[in-house]
């Protein structure tokens, strides 16, 4: 949006934050994730970005609790 909005100073800002921000992991988004992402997208009617993003946490750690992306999407542990 802040590009939308001319404003790049705010999207700068906001990669600082969280490139520096202690808590703050970042996950590899690989190609063997794709069917168990496309699963799931379709499963839960979730967008792709956030299935990507819940299977790869699920490779990562091998079981979801609980993933909160926004206040829109919630997930629960029944995904494998």
């Amino acid at each position: 949006m802040p590009i939308r909005l001319g404003k790049p100073q705010i999207q700068r800002d906001f990669i600082e934050l969280l490139t520096n921000t202690d808590g703050i992991s970042f996950i590899p988004i690989t190609a063997s994730v794709s069917p168990k992402a496309a699963e799931i997208r379709v499963s839960y009617g979730l967008k792709l970005p956030d299935a990507f993003q819940i299977t790869s946490l699920i490779k990562l750690i091998a079981k979801v609790r609980f993933l909160v992306s926004n206040s829109e999407l919630t997930v629960g542990s029944n995904i494998r």
